[in-house]
């Protein structure tokens, strides 16, 4: 499937199944799919709207603010600095509340993270924990999640 097409997807599945997405929300999806290394406070911005665990006018500083708050071991790190796909997938296990293996539940972080969405067949495209990703692959996997969630 090419990069359009998918960008395509995640847009529409975002702007159909989650409708509290839209006014400051719109803006900010924007911004993110053209970046090629979203920002540790874009993702958790995103990720906590779409858990529908911070309000979507809050913006980023709300967002990093409740995160500090949720009282989940994750790893703060500044607003524009660079996400791992282990942290992003940390972050969503956590937000989302997805149940993890043995290996999750004994050892639960990024690295764990990975191989559980992975596992899940959330996550097909490398899965290095250590990597960068994009802003569409970030929002790619958001709706992916969102979509598993719904159904399970």
């Amino acid at each position: 499937m090419s990069k359009s097409k998918i960008l395509c997807f995640t847009f529409v599945f975002i702007l159909i199944n989650m409708p509290i997405l839209f006014a400051q929300f719109d803006e900010h999806i924007d911004v993110i799919l053209k970046q090629e290394n979203i920002s540790f406070g874009q993702a958790v911005y995103i990720v906590l709207v779409a858990s529908e665990q911070c309000d979507e006018n809050a913006g980023v500083a709300g967002a990093l603010e409740k995160l500090r708050s949720n009282g989940w071991k994750i790893r703060i790190k500044g607003e524009n600095d660079a996400i791992t796909l282990g942290e992003y997938s940390y972050l969503l296990m956590k937000a989302f509340n997805i149940p993890g293996g043995l290996m999750y539940m004994m050892f639960p972080g990024p690295r764990y993270a990975v191989r559980e969405l992975e596992y899940k067949q959330l996550l097909v495209e490398n899965p290095s924990q250590g990597r960068t990703l994009s802003g569409e692959e970030a929002m790619t996997l958001l709706a992916r999640v969102v979509s598993w969630k719904e159904e399970e």
